[in-house]
């Protein structure tokens, strides 16, 4: 009974999993309007590579290049290494889509949020620099 005790709030059934559930309307809320696309990307068979690192979701998309991305299992942060300016990105909520109905198996995301954050840094910091010199002009 113990054992089962401390299984309970892991397990998760076939119901909790379906379209609509609780988990999932928050990540729909999150989503606002890059749902549609998200929905279109969603499926588990389109992603490289995907799994859970502690409270990280991340995987490894190709699109129109190769995309690294990561969310938190609050949705509090995340990111993508592709050009969007809308965030959160269709890949980043397709991550969470695909996390919320099929579950992902625990892999080390090596790295992955440290990367997605530093060059989605360095981007901003370079479009600065653009606009900074476009003033000078």
């Amino acid at each position: 009974l113990e054992t089962a005790r401390a299984l309970a709030p892991t397990v998760i059934s076939a119901r909790q999993r379906r379209r609509g559930h609780n988990a999932e309307l928050r990540v729909r809320t999150f989503a606002g309007s890059v749902l549609q696309a998200a929905e279109a990307i969603a499926d588990p068979q389109e992603w490289r590579r995907a799994g859970v690192d502690g409270d990280i979701r991340w995987a490894r998309y190709r699109g129109e290049a190769d995309y690294e991305l990561f969310i938190t299992e609050d949705l509090s942060r995340y990111g993508c290494t592709c050009p969007s300016s809308i965030q959160p990105c269709k890949h980043v909520v397709a991550l969470a889509l695909v996390s919320e109905r099929t579950g992902l198996r625990a892999a080390p995301s090596n790295g992955v949020e440290m990367r997605v954050t530093t060059r989605a840094g360095l981007t901003d910091l370079l479009r600065a620099s653009v606009d900074f010199d476009a003033g000078e002009e």
